[in-house]
């Protein structure tokens, strides 16, 4: 990973007390609200120079147990298909100096600066190939979330109006030095 291909700001900065009165809530804002984090706070998803931090750590865990972290319910092709394709346009149209994107008549192969991974997928946005660092991606949906420095959940509406995750990779409070 290229020292010149990072972000180019420091870490956001988030913090919810700075109010004064302690709530514990799912602290859920509209995208786009002010943090104080300039463009970034309208961003889905957000690049800094902890990038490569992240990274390692999703690694690790991957090492350690990919089911324990990474988890698919309930996606149908279909489903997956338009969940990739979303994914790979908001990154290409958020971060267009991390992401270079190609489209062919039966394919598209989305390069990403920071891994320097290039995915390529199918009309249907199914992973068809990759040239990675050999970290032995599932599928599209696993191949694009290690991508991204944060969490990730997909969650589904049912018909009976409750939310259900069913998609999601979660790292959570691994430590890597």
């Amino acid at each position: 990973m290229s020292d010149s291909c990072m972000p180019t700001h420091k870490q956001n900065f988030y913090f919810p007390l700075e109010r004064g009165t302690y709530q514990v809530t799912p602290g859920l804002h509209a995208l786009g609200t002010d943090f104080g984090n300039g463009k970034a706070d309208s961003f889905l998803f957000q690049f800094d120079d902890n990038f490569a931090h992240y990274r390692q750590t999703k690694l690790a865990a991957r090492t350690e147990s990919l089911q324990k972290y990474y988890c698919k319910a309930g996606f149908s092709p279909r489903k997956m298909e338009i969940i990739n394709q979303f994914l790979i346009q908001q990154l290409y149209h958020e971060s267009p100096d991390l992401f270079s994107l190609q489209r062919g008549e039966n394919h598209c192969r989305l390069h990403c600066n920071l891994t320097n991974e290039t995915l390529v997928f199918d009309s249907q946005f199914k992973l068809v190939e990759n040239q990675t660092d050999g970290a032995g991606y599932t599928d599209g949906f696993d191949a694009l979330v290690m991508q991204i420095q944060e969490d990730i959940s997909v969650v589904e509406k049912t018909s009976d109006g409750l939310d259900q995750i069913i998609g999601r990779q979660r790292i959570k409070s691994a430590k890597v030095f």
